[in-house]
Parts: structure tokens; sequence; C-alpha cells
């Protein structure tokens, strides 16, 4: 008679009711736990006024089931197996009988009574107990599908946590749930908001590493909605779209709504996903649905995708938290090596295709591209230069001087950073003690593998650093950087030489830009120029550990010089007449001093250099005698007595076909 006079009692009353009841329940609980016949006398009541009070305004309602939401969340996870199960069912009864009203319109009190189900999958451990959980839920939607609104969004929440239990019979029988929901109820799920709750749960699936046949066929599935999305009448992304009353906000953007979920899905698997397969296939999904969608989006949607989802995923670059979420460092090198290379060589690909939408995001692309070149890791590091040379030959028709003057800064900037100033700092050249201590692998694994690391600063910002006297054990450290600031100069000197062969490049960048490459260009040449001649300070460095032979940067100066003279010579035929004086005046001084050092060189003991400028000096002999009479003969002075010392050495037959044509050439001037 107490029970069923409750409706009677006002707002305030019933709560105070409710919430005694519950604590003599949980008492009763406790006291006869461990018994093999739990007492749930007060249990089973508080199932019955909620029966009784069902009625009530949602107000009153949200106040009691704060309390009875909170003892269903301690009973369905009680030690005693019997006590759960009887909660769980206690729940599943309270619950249909909720279900059979139909939620109104932006209330989201489904979603509330449901939780504890979602609790007792996560924090119990009993197998039977969440197999129960997944029993319940799939009875209610067999009986109460019609009704069922914001009740998915929880639903689905169990799901996902059953996709985290390390048990593979609970987290099969829950994707198959999530299957037959799809294939049967993907109409509703769309009307009643919860499109981005299903996705989040399917991405879920996909990331459990320890069963790859639910991840495999879970990514299969997010791929799978796509076209069921498209093709659905609730969803307004479709042609045939109807108006429905749904819950979501009529104000919502749909990409975002819809979209935005699935591609998002497709992000945190790449991102997160253990398994390399599922991880391959999430990459290869996420693009070829931009590629085959994309012009459906309009360019304030490109935004986001290109903040919220691509950008992202080269985070690790720059962001030394992002590099900690791996647990060993061989699990960094793999998401490395596979899938983040693969995504950059994919993003370079999509900025092709969809160019004159994507351009105003060039900016931002360049930047990246540039955290990827400046890397202590080589991979990563060759794998950005070929993509910036991929993205500028692929788009040269569409590059606008605007554009040019920002690549070429960007190359600008790259010469400068890989630039190995700290050669010439003399804090690296006192001896090492004896009982230094040695420098730490910093961000190395055991087979040699380098995390990504930016480089130091250019030297304006490093000034201040270099004042300081660096500790020993950070001498190696330095050291190793250096090096990699020397491959990575001769690496970007050859794209550049690369990029100016490609006829549609040389043919498009403006003249004033590709001056400034010359410039950055000649700095290179200059700086190794610099460092060679100086065999003092070379030695000083072998001597102190720098590399095991005397250092160089014989290849940075030739292949440098050589780029200079190639593009010189070109930009000589292109140019008008009355310009050509100009480039004259860059290249003869390097020509005539590419060969002054040429014909210094001992033929015994520096034959490494030799081999490395002869095909230097055969381009500037032809260069020279490819200059008009005029021109030719100006040099002649400076340049006819370089050219007979070149006789007095073994040539190659490239270098003497050059000598000859040249020693013609100044015999048919003189005899005239």
């Amino acid at each position: 008679m107490v029970f069923s006079s409750t409706p009677q009692l006002s707002g305030t009353a019933i709560v105070d009711f409710v919430q005694a009841l519950s604590d003599v329940s949980w008492e009763e609980i406790q006291a006869s736990g461990l018994a093999e016949q739990p007492r749930v006398f007060c249990l089973q009541k508080l199932v019955e006024i909620s029966y009784y009070n069902m009625n009530r305004i949602r107000l009153e309602w949200s106040a009691i089931w704060l309390i009875l939401g909170e003892h269903f969340n301690q009973v369905t996870c009680h030690t005693n197996a019997k006590v759960s199960f009887l909660a769980l069912d206690s729940l599943r009864q309270l619950a249909m009988r909720f279900l059979e009203k139909e939620e109104l319109a932006n209330f989201k009190f489904q979603k509330d009574f449901l939780k504890p189900f979602e609790y007792a999958m996560v924090h119990n451990n009993h197998p039977d107990a969440r197999d129960m959980v997944l029993q319940c839920l799939h009875q209610m939607i067999q009986a109460r599908v019609q009704n069922l609104r914001s009740g998915w969004r929880t639903m689905f929440g169990v799901f996902s946590s059953a996709a985290k239990v390390l048990n593979e019979r609970i987290a099969v029988q829950a994707f198959d749930l999530v299957q037959s929901v799809v294939n049967e109820h993907f109409s509703r799920i769309i009307a009643y908001g919860s499109f981005a709750d299903l996705t989040v749960c399917i991405t879920d699936f996909c990331k459990i590493s320890k069963y790859q046949r639910a991840s495999l066929q879970a990514i299969e599935m997010l791929k799978s909605i796509i076209p069921m999305m498209l093709s659905c009448p609730e969803c307004p992304l479709c042609p045939e779209t109807t108006v429905v009353k749904t819950d979501a906000n009529a104000n919502d953007d749909p990409m975002i709504r819809f979209w935005f979920p699935i591609l998002f899905g497709f992000y945190d698997v790449i991102m997160n996903g253990e398994d390399l397969e599922v991880r391959k296939r999430a990459l290869d999904y996420l693009f070829e649905t931009l590629k085959n969608h994309g012009q459906t989006f309009p360019p304030e949607f490109w935004d986001t995708v290109c903040k919220e989802v691509l950008f992202p995923i080269f985070a690790v670059l720059r962001s030394r938290s992002d590099v900690s979420r791996f647990s060993t460092h061989e699990d960094m090198s793999v998401w490395l090596s596979t899938t983040m290379i693969q995504a950059l060589r994919n993003l370079v690909d999509l900025f092709t295709f969809y160019f004159d939408v994507l351009a105003r995001m060039l900016d931002k692309l360049l930047d990246l591209l540039c955290e990827c070149i400046c890397q202590e890791n080589d991979t990563l590091a060759r794998i950005g230069t070929s993509c910036l040379q991929q993205l500028l030959e692929s788009n040269v028709q569409k590059l606008s001087p605007d554009r040019w003057e920002r690549i070429v800064s960007t190359f600008v900037h790259l010469f400068k950073t890989t630039t190995a100033y700290q050669l010439f700092d003399e804090n690296l050249l006192v001896p090492e003690p004896e009982d230094a201590v040695q420098a730490p692998e910093i961000a190395s694994a055991p087979n040699g593998f380098v995390a990504p690391t930016p480089l130091s600063p250019t030297p304006a910002a490093d000034d201040e650093v270099r004042e300081r006297k660096p500790a020993y054990a950070d001498r190696r450290r330095i050291f190793r950087q250096i090096i990699v600031k020397c491959v990575l100069q001769l690496l970007l000197i050859e794209t550049t030489h690369e990029l100016l062969q490609n006829a549609g490049v040389y043919a498009k960048i403006p003249p004033g830009e590709l001056l400034k490459l010359m410039e950055a260009l000649t700095e290179s040449y200059r700086f190794a120029r610099k460092f060679n001649v100086d065999k003092d300070l070379r030695m000083a460095l072998w001597k102190v550990g720098f590399m095991r032979d005397l250092p160089n940067l014989l290849r940075q100066e030739s292949t440098s010089a050589a780029t200079l003279v190639n593009v010189l010579l070109r930009m000589y035929g292109d140019v008008a007449p009355e310009k050509r004086a100009d480039v004259i005046t860059l290249f003869a001084p390097l020509g005539s001093e590419v060969l002054e050092n040429y014909v210094s060189l001992n033929a015994e003991t520096q034959a490494r250099n030799i081999a490395a400028w002869t095909p230097v000096v055969t381009e500037i002999l032809q260069g020279f005698c490819s200059l008009h009479e005029e021109a030719f003969k100006a040099q002649l002075p400076r340049l006819y007595p370089l050219v007979t010392q070149v006789l007095s050495r073994e040539m190659t037959p490239e270098v003497r076909e050059s000598t000859r044509v040249f020693l013609v050439r100044v015999g048919r001037i003189w005899l005239e």
C-alpha cells in the first residue's frame, strides 16, 4: 500500500522517499551479498515505484533517476553475480516499460536511463554479466525499436565499451549487434541524430588489436555506410531527402553532422589503430572518399577537414606529446615508415586533385613539408623533399606569381635551416677530456631509428646559444645534427636541380624568384667552399672526433656549383640580348673560380675532388664557348691561362673535347 501510494507524494517527497529506499536497498544487498540467495526486496520495490511514478513531469523524473541510476550502477557491478544479474534484469524490465512511451522531441531521458547498462559493461568484469547487458539491449531493440530516440546514443556507447573489453566473445557479439542495427535500422539512426555515435562505435571496433577479423569488418562497415548515408531519405545530404521530424537541430550544418564523423573516424583509426592492415585501409578509404565526394564539399568544410583531419595526422613532427603516445620506438618506427609517409604522399596527391579549392591551404602544406624535411630522421626528410617536388611539378601550370614567391621563400628558409653553421663554432674544437660524460642517444632506438626531432634554429636565433660553451655530453648530439644538416643541404640542392631541369617549372617560375633561388644556391656554394679551403678547421674537427675521416663538403660545393652553372647558362640562352650581361656577371666569376680550383688540385692526393669537379668543368668550358663573340673575348684575359693549365693534366674525353673547342674558337678569333 505504501509503495502504490507514492504517486500522491509531492516532487520533493518522492525524491526523499527514493533516496531512503535506495539506501536501505544497498544495506540489504550488502548484508546478504555473499549468500546463495541474496535479498533484493527493496530493489524490486524501487522498480515498482518507478512504474507507479512514470507519469510524473520530466523535472521530477530527472531528480528521481539521478538517485536510481547511481543505485543501479552499484548493484549491477556487485561482486555477487546473482545480485548483478537480478539488477540487470530489473533494469531491463524498467527500461522496457519506459520504452513503451514515445520520447518527446528535444528530450534525452532514454539516453540517461540506459546509462547503467554502459556502466555495467565497463565496470563489471564478469563475462556473463557483460553478455547479459548485450542480451538486454538486443531485446529492447527487437521489442521497442519504434520508440527508440536518444537511447541509440547510449546503446552505441555500450557497444563501444564492449569493443574494448578483453573478451573476444563479448566483442564479437557486440559487433554482430551493431551490424544488425546498421542493416535493419539505419534510417532511424539518421532520423534521431545518432549517426555520429554510430561512427564512433564502429571506429572503436576498428581499433581492436587482438581480433583482426572484427576490426577488418569494422573498417569495411565504416566505408559502406557512406553510400547508405547518401541514399537515405532521412539524411539532408540525400538528393531525395524528405522533411522528417528529428531530434537534431535544424540549424546544424549537415556536412558536420554526417560527413565529418566518417572522415574523423578514418583519421582516428589512422592515428590509433594498432593493426597495420586496418590502418592502411583507413588511410586509403579516407583519401578515396575525399577524392570521390570532395566535389560536393563547400570551401568552408574543406577548411575544417584540413584543420581537424588531414594536417593533425602529422602532428608528431612538431609535438613531443604526440611522440609519447607510442609505447615503443618500434611502434613509432612502423607507424612513421608506413602510415605517415603514405599519408603525406596521399595529401600531396589530394592537393593536386583539388588544387583550385585547396590552393588557399598551400601555405600550411608548405609549412608541413618544411617540418617534414627539417628532421633528424633521414627517411622523413627524403620523403618530404620528394613530396615537395611532386607538388610543384604536378601543379606548375596553376601557380600564380604570389604562390611562386611563397614557394621560393620556403626553399630559401630550407636552405638556411639545413646549413651547418655550427661547423664554425670554435667551442666544438675544445678537446674532450677522458672522463667526459658520453652524450645519450636522444630519441634513438637500438635499431638506429631516429624519432621525429626538428633541427636546431637558423643562426639568427642560435647566436646566443653559440656564445655558451656546449657541455661535453652535448657535443656528440651537436655533431650528429651537423651531419644531418649537411646531408639535408645536399638533398635540397639535388631537389632544386631536378626541379629546374623540369621544362615546365623552369618556364613558369618568375625570373625574380629564379634569381632568389640562385642566390640561395650561391650561399650554399660559398659556405661549402669556405669550409673546404679551411684545412686547419677540418683537421681540428677530425681530431675532436667529429668524423672518422677528414670532414669536407665536396659534394655540396660541386653540386651547388653544377646547378648554378647549368641554370645560368640556360638563362643566358633564354633572356633578351640586353640582359645577357647580367647573367655573364654571375656566371663568369663562378666559372673562373671553379677552373682555378680545378687546375690547383693534386692528381695524386685529390683524385676524388678531380672526379667530382670534372663534369662541372666540362659544362663551364662549354658555357664559355657558347657566349657571343664580344662576351667571349672579354673573358679571355682571365680564362685563357686557366684553360692552358688544364692541358697539363690528365683529361677525360669530355674535358679534352671542351678544351679543344675552346682553343679552336680562340684561334679563329686571332687568325681573323
